[in-house]
């Protein structure tokens, strides 16, 4: 799927605003231009027409009155009161021969650009000259033409134009002031729920997104409370199944292991005693059986090596006869004893721990065997030092009794913790052992090389777990 690049919303509100404010710049500046240069040519026309009628009136007078003809045209009253700033007028005699002509420049302050005055006379220029005839009591006595000066048209187009370009500009920097300022407004909750949003995406499942004014805002926020809300009871109810199905596993190996030792470890001692029985028979009656009744002994005598070492695994039973400590001070004995030439194997213990639950009790059994299996198999250590601390309860995350912090540090060959592996089961494992009694684990680098894991577990069981 393709990627969406995300675009700030208060920039990409002043970019539609501007867009939009352009084109409708651009649609007025045309209606603009183009009103403009329809009044400049009706301009043309009136001038036209108000020449011709005054010429021929001042033509008819001359010619009425005897001696007046040198009057004709009166150049001053032409020049002082008819012709307008940025108009020229040009009167010609019957023969075309020009007689008078004068242009008036723009006079004004406003000038147009040199490219906007070509772009004037090459497509919003009303056009040549209008040109009318002269007439005197029926006789042809001239013509005039009237013109608007290039220089002038092009100024008053340009000032036209200015003012809405300038009225735009205005608009535009207001309407994205506005709009900055009423979405910076409407997105302060947003960031409040954003808060909100990364705590329940960091695992705080009790955090709630605040009310908003907004109702789309309000809307998301009440569909995120109400996901939080049934993430957070299925969390619950999962992981309150999980500790019951740890705790019925501890149960059930419990009475594996009891029924084992009660029924498979009394028929192989009656086994090896009628073995034994035998054997001594034998020596008297019958010798030749006495290799067979040896090798009977022996099979069963490693049958019962064998259902020891099972029943251990199933159930350590030195937790139920001597405690945490003792079985996690065997745990590590029985560690020495076989890498004890390669790696040396050490147990400190601070605090009671004789009120802890059982459940409890036994998940520290385990994780401190997963943790001492995974540095022997695989931290090449010299020592490894297993450390178990009753925390007090000014140091406990959790308020109640306190709680239990078990430590495993080697100083072995380490892992590169930026580029490290998917976790493997056994990690897997020991995390939701833990998760399953509200507990926490850490696993990081120990000083300058080897690995420390610790976990901390409160020193008493939820109620429904224990149930």
């Amino acid at each position: 799927m393709t990627a969406i690049r995300p675009l700030d919303l208060k920039l990409s509100v002043m970019i539609r605003i501007a867009l939009g404010a352009l084109f409708c710049a651009a649609v007025t500046t045309v209606l603009v231009v183009s009103d403009t240069r329809l009044e400049l040519v009706r301009s043309l026309e009136s001038k036209s027409q108000s020449f011709g009628t005054y010429l021929s009136l001042q033509a008819f007078r001359a010619d009425a009155a005897s001696g007046q003809r040198d009057r004709f045209p009166d150049w001053q009253f032409l020049s002082e009161e008819v012709l307008d700033e940025g108009f020229c007028v040009e009167v010609s005699d019957p023969s075309g021969g020009s007689i008078y002509a004068s242009c008036r420049g723009a006079g004004g302050r406003v000038t147009a650009p040199p490219w906007f005055s070509q772009l004037y006379r090459a497509l919003l220029s009303p056009g040549p000259s209008i040109r009318r005839g002269l007439d005197a009591r029926g006789n042809t006595v001239g013509a005039v033409a009237v013109s608007l000066d290039p220089a002038a048209g092009a100024a008053r187009i340009w000032h036209e134009v200015g003012r809405i370009v300038w009225i735009v500009v205005g608009s535009v920097v207001l309407l994205a002031l506005i709009a900055y300022l009423a979405i910076d407004h409407a997105m302060r909750p947003a960031r409040r729920m954003l808060a909100g949003i990364e705590r329940i995406a960091g695992g705080d499942l009790s955090c709630r997104l605040p009310p908003v004014r907004l109702i789309e805002l309000q809307q998301i926020s009440t569909v995120i409370n109400a996901m939080a809300a049934r993430l957070a009871t299925s969390l619950a109810e999962r992981e309150e199944l999980s500790r019951r199905l740890a705790i019925a596993q501890e149960e059930e190996r419990r009475h594996l292991a009891r029924e084992l030792h009660d029924e498979f470890g009394q028929s192989l001692a009656a086994i090896n005693a009628i073995a034994a029985s035998v054997e001594a028979t034998a020596e008297g009656s019958c010798p030749e059986l006495i290799p067979e009744a040896q090798t009977l002994s022996d099979i069963a005598i490693r049958m019962m090596g064998a259902l020891r070492s099972t029943m251990a695994r199933l159930r350590p039973a030195v937790i139920d006869e001597v405690g945490l400590v003792e079985s996690l001070r065997g745990l590590v004995a029985g560690w020495n004893s076989r890498l004890g030439r390669t790696t040396r194997f050490s147990f400190a213990a601070t605090g009671s721990f004789h009120e802890l639950p059982d459940a409890a009790a036994v998940s520290i059994f385990r994780i401190a065997q997963e943790g001492l299996t995974n540095a022997a198999r695989h931290a090449e250590a010299r020592h490894v030092k297993l450390v178990l601390e009753r925390l007090p309860l000014g140091d406990a995350a959790q308020a109640g009794a306190g709680a239990v912090q078990l430590m495993i540090e080697d100083d072995g060959k380490g892992c590169d913790w930026e580029r490290m592996p998917r976790e493997g089961a056994g990690l897997r494992g020991m995390r939701e052992r833990i998760a399953l009694f509200g507990g926490r684990m850490a696993l990081g680098r120990a000083g300058f090389e080897g690995t420390r894991l610790s976990i901390t577990m409160p020193a008493t069981v939820p109620a429904k777990a224990a149930a």
